[in-house]
């Protein structure tokens, strides 16, 4: 789905290095440190393709200022020989589809940010601002290996329920897709035993999800696929830092 595999290689590098500062992620859940260096090694590919078809001289400055910041950072050790090959192309050479999709990965990202307390998690029908996501994670910030783990974690039992409304949120959406039509969201809610927080946490009206105020078959598809992309990449995060999957990449949000 993703124009380049940001799978296992990635995570279990980027939690060594968190452990060598002496915090273990295995046994304590992604820490700080491990959850700010996937961040950035993410925006990293994220923010290559957004700029990759701007054109020189923009585009390869972009390109060139990645690697250096990958290297300089020591982020460029998390990345897998693809991802590597992927980020050292020529400016221009990714695929429309590769900046596409890469772009949805600020997506996710604002998740990440803030779980490590550096921004606000945006409303689940707006799209995060890409710019401010990158910075607050620390990307092209001279010196931010040295900050590493300095960062306060938001604890679990604030980031499951977050994790659970959007997990609620993708289940509906994806199934509208599937079939799209009205359905006593609430009732499903109640009797598959999601926790009352959650049903409460939804804006819903005669049992079903609202969107911008209307009822789902009232919004445009267009819309609809917009939020769906949203709340997927968030939920995908959430699922990772959650521990619901090993590797942030391979995630698959509940369907």
């Amino acid at each position: 789905m993703y124009p380049t595999k940001l799978g296992s290689e990635m995570e279990v590098v980027a939690c060594n290095i968190a452990c060598d500062m002496g915090q273990n992620c295995e046994q304590n859940g992604h820490t700080s440190a491990c959850v700010q260096l996937i961040g950035l090694a993410v925006a990293c590919i994220a923010a290559r393709g957004m700029t990759d078809g701007d054109g020189p001289p923009r585009a390869q400055q972009m390109a060139d200022r990645i690697l250096e910041f990958a290297s300089e950072s020591g982020i460029g050790r998390s990345f897998d020989e693809g991802e590597k090959s992927m980020l050292a192309r020529p400016a221009g050479a990714w695929s429309p589809m590769e900046r596409n999709q890469a772009s949805w990965l600020f997506e996710g990202l604002s998740v990440l940010a803030w779980a490590v307390k550096q921004s606000q998690l945006p409303a689940f029908e707006t799209k995060g601002h890409a710019t401010q996501v990158g910075l607050a994670l620390g990307l092209f910030k001279p010196g931010i290996a040295e900050q590493m783990g300095l960062w306060p974690m938001r604890s679990l039992d604030e980031i499951t329920p977050w994790a659970a409304h959007y997990f609620a949120l993708n289940w509906r959406l994806h199934h509208y897709f599937m079939k799209p039509e009205k359905m006593d969201f609430e009732a499903v809610l109640r009797d598959q035993n999601w926790p009352p927080s959650v049903r409460k946490s939804l804006d819903l009206i005669d049992g079903d999800l609202i969107l911008d105020g209307r009822a789902l078959p009232e919004v445009g598809e267009a819309r609809l696929s917009e939020v769906f992309g949203i709340v997927r990449e968030r939920c995908k995060a959430f699922r990772w830092l959650t521990g619901y999957d090993a590797s942030y990449a391979t995630v698959a949000p509940v369907q």
